[in-house]
């Protein structure tokens, strides 16, 4: 580089605003698509489990019984796994990045009250639903056995009731057959008699 484009350049950046920035001095800015770390809104989460499933690290834990949802930031790769998959859109991804620590350990957050009364109706209302539909079968079920039952009994009823056939005409279809037989061997003609005749 010559001396001439050296001086050319160190002029113009004399009177050029400087490219970094003063920081920890002044607040640090993000880009729109920067991926900081995961945040959860305790207000909408219903604890599901879907985050927990898709995250490829392990680094989300759900507790449904303590009501409780755990990440271990230095475990989590920023993918948006977790982001993208959960239904209710209370994952986000922050612009700031994870503060450093000594130590890689984990940071639980509670449901709010709020959201814990939502989890109970909802579960109420699931477990009114699931008795109606027991309640709903048992009754169709034992609709069903009644008309099978009712049938039977309107068949056996029409065979007694049935008029039985006389023992005459019993006795005249049996002779019959036998009649006819012997008229029939009586007429039969043989050499013999054609002989004698």
């Amino acid at each position: 580089m010559s001396f001439a484009n050296f001086t050319k350049i160190e002029l113009k950046n004399l009177f050029k605003k400087p490219a970094t920035e003063k920081y920890p001095d002044g607040p640090a800015t993000y880009k729109e698509v920067t991926r900081g770390h995961v945040v959860n809104d305790m207000d909408v989460c219903v604890l599901c489990g879907l985050c927990q499933m898709r995250c490829p690290t392990g680094a989300i834990t759900i507790d449904k019984k303590k009501q409780t949802w755990s990440i271990r930031p230095f475990s989590c790769i920023q993918c948006r796994c977790c982001v993208e998959n959960c239904p209710k859109k209370s994952l986000s991804m922050a612009k700031e990045y994870t503060e450093p620590d000594v130590a890689k350990g984990q940071r639980d957050f509670d449901l709010t009250d709020r959201q814990k009364e939502v989890l109970a109706e909802q579960a109420r209302q699931a477990a009114e639903r699931a008795a109606q539909a027991m309640e709903a079968r048992k009754k169709a079920a034992a609709a069903q056995n009644a008309n099978t039952a009712a049938g039977a009994g309107a068949a056996a009823t029409a065979e007694s009731k049935a008029p039985a056939a006389p023992a005459s005409e019993k006795g005249q279809a049996a002779a019959a057959p036998s009649e006819g037989s012997g008229s029939a061997g009586d007429n039969k003609e043989t050499p013999g008699n054609r002989d004698s005749e």
